[in-house]
């Protein structure tokens, strides 16, 4: 995807939504419900040049039509959501047809190897406890699968690696499916 519209999830200081735009001509917007990171995001972009719309709001009822988006990104703010079915159903509602998903986060079942690597290369004793404490509310690739059974969401993908995993979603109807039966299936390998 060279272009589109994005919508990031969760932006914190922008970080993540700054860099695509500096990649691709992207109609972006990070949408999060802490107003303090929100006007970090707004200043970060400023000084990096950039256009990125950042709203103050809740992913669980998101403020934007039904199939706005041709993707949408979360990093690392699943374990916050405090309603993950309704936020992940939203994210479903806001999709194109055909748009995709993906949401990223920490392992809750990560080995304390894995963690204190990490954690060692980590200067602040306060983001060291953070990364610590968002591992501790994470969850595990089974939890995931068992959420996105509850969400509208019919195909998918749930990846691991030592320490974070990645959920690949796409709004795309399974063939054949029948409009009155709507099947379950959330591929996972």
């Amino acid at each position: 995807m060279k272009s589109g519209k994005i919508l990031e999830i969760g932006p914190g200081p922008g970080y993540l939504s700054i860099e695509i735009a500096k990649i691709g001509d992207y109609q972006i917007i990070g949408l999060d419900i802490s107003e303090t990171m929100t006007e970090i995001a707004k200043r970060n972009m400023q000084e990096a040049r950039v256009e990125v719309e950042f709203q103050l709001g809740n992913a669980a009822n998101m403020p934007f039509r039904d199939n706005t988006f041709d993707f949408v990104v979360s990093s690392g703010s699943l374990h916050h959501w405090k309603e993950p079915v309704k936020v992940i159903n939203e994210v479903y509602r806001v999709l194109k047809t055909n748009g995709k998903a993906l949401i990223g986060d920490l392992r809750k079942n990560a080995s304390k190897e894995e963690i204190d690597k990490i954690a060692k290369k980590i200067d602040s004793f306060i983001m060291r406890w953070g990364l610590r404490h968002s591992i501790k509310e994470a969850y595990t690739k089974d939890e995931i699968m068992e959420l996105l059974s509850k969400t509208e969401f019919k195909k998918g993908e749930v990846k691991e690696n030592p320490l974070a995993v990645e959920i690949w979603l796409i709004n795309k109807p399974l063939k054949n499916e029948s409009p009155s039966e709507p099947s379950k299936q959330i591929d996972n390998q």
